[in-house]
């Protein structure tokens, strides 16, 4: 196939250094600028029949505020027009793109990239604009860079930006397009998070979500897409679910936004993220907590919840002690093993016996409870009161949790040993 001919008007002032890539909506040559000495190398595409105003221009272009500015979106950086239609200058992208390399080796790559990826989109969408032709040839790597290293970014802005609606799309590949527009349906930015979703389908499984020759078969086929946990299953559960959402039939039930979407990204990330190691040990002095009423107990049940998978993780309460955070770490660290195992397990070596039973998650939350109990105590010289209010529970429930963990009772200056309902003798006990 011989290359697409350069247009010979625009020959006085770039010179041709070969194709990037063409498709429906034009050709992307690689070309030197004589007129511009800052920026000499850069990516002109060529759109046959297509004309922008200059008010179109500026709003794609960000002339006047309208614009996107992103650090993973191939800036536009000037504009003409030919004998046979439009012109634009971009940054070039000199790297592979999604549709020329396979990811399931290097996933790592591509997570990592995915939160600024997802942040471009939202800037674009905040100025007002959409990409509408988002698809793995239109993301690419910077530059040619080993493997592991270097940032993506969005290609190919242009007139179609401005698009809202119309007619059922004919794209040269559908499969990345949302399903309200191969039927011809009004669309807004759900139909850019869905095309996103359909190119990390594609990215990470190495073949689409979807398969078919015309819009008829691919809409059925869209209606039960198959999971990416399943397409593959060695990637975190927490991209399937996400990649899963974003490929969702109706707009409804798919991020409403991109920030949407980036904020989700970055708050599975960050649970399934494994907590930094800690110095292993608590320092002499800490803040001390006021008082509340079964707070602790219900953080330690959050804490046993999210163990079981029943819940999602808990949050700290506002001033929480290091006690808190330091269980809080250990459960992340716990999950995240359990994750790793599946259904294993949990070796009845690593646990320490306690009253829960070995082996058990149950256990895992008792001893990270004992632990914290026995830290408090050491911290405030064995006095229960403080140690109590260190934990953010009453003198009663640390009496009845020593006791549940076979930890001694010891008489301090300020409390007296519990009888067998726990109580203080002599006097009402504290709830």
């Amino acid at each position: 196939m011989l290359p697409p001919a350069f247009p010979p008007e625009l020959r006085r002032r770039f010179r041709p250094l070969g194709v990037l890539g063409q498709g429906r909506g034009g050709v992307v040559h690689l070309v030197d600028d004589r007129g511009d000495a800052a920026i000499p190398r850069k990516a002109l595409k060529c759109m046959t029949g297509e004309r922008l105003t200059s008010d179109e221009w500026a709003q794609i272009s960000g002339a006047g505020g309208a614009g996107a500015r992103h650090p993973a979106i191939a800036r536009l950086l000037d504009h003409g027009h030919f004998r046979e239609g439009l012109y634009l200058t971009m940054e070039p992208c000199l790297g592979p793109d999604l549709a020329s390399l396979d990811f399931r080796p290097e996933a790592g790559v591509l997570i990592k990239a995915l939160p600024d990826l997802v942040s471009a989109l939202a800037a674009l969408h905040e100025s007002g604009l959409l990409h509408n032709d988002i698809k793995p040839c239109n993301i690419r790597l910077a530059a040619e860079l080993p493997a592991g290293a270097g940032a993506f970014k969005l290609v190919d802005l242009g007139p179609s930006m401005l698009v809202r609606g119309g007619p059922p799309v004919e794209a040269a590949q559908p499969c990345y397009v949302a399903p309200e527009r191969l039927r011809g349906e009004p669309f807004d930015q759900r139909a850019d998070i869905y095309a996103l979703g359909a190119t990390l389908f594609r990215a990470f499984a190495g073949e689409p979500h979807v398969a078919g020759r015309r819009a008829h078969e691919l809409l059925r086929a869209m209606t039960s897409p198959p999971s990416l946990a399943v397409a593959c299953p060695d990637l975190p559960a927490w991209i399937a679910a996400i990649v899963d959402r974003a490929l969702a039939w109706s707009p409804r039930d798919r991020f409403a936004s991109a920030s949407e979407m980036r904020e989700a990204l970055e708050g599975a990330d960050r649970r399934a993220r494994p907590p930094a190691p800690s110095s292993g040990a608590f320092p002499a002095s800490q803040p001390r907590l006021t008082r509340k009423e079964s707070g602790a107990d219900r953080f330690l049940e959050g804490v046993a919840a999210f163990l079981r998978g029943a819940e999602p993780e808990p949050e700290l309460p506002p001033d929480a002690s290091l006690v808190h955070r330091s269980l809080l770490d250990a459960a992340r660290a716990c999950a995240a093993d359990l994750h790793r195992r599946r259904a294993a397990p949990v070796p009845t070596a690593v646990v320490p016996a306690s009253p829960s039973g070995p082996g058990t998650l149950d256990a895992c939350v008792a001893d990270l409870e004992r632990m914290a109990i026995l830290e408090a105590l050491r911290a405030c010289e064995n006095n229960q009161t403080r140690a109590a209010q260190r934990l953010g529970i009453s003198r009663r429930g640390l009496w009845l949790k020593m006791r549940r963990h076979g930890i001694p009772l010891r008489r301090d200056r300020r409390s007296a040993p519990p009888d067998a309902t726990g109580a203080q003798p002599g006097s009402r006990p504290v709830d």
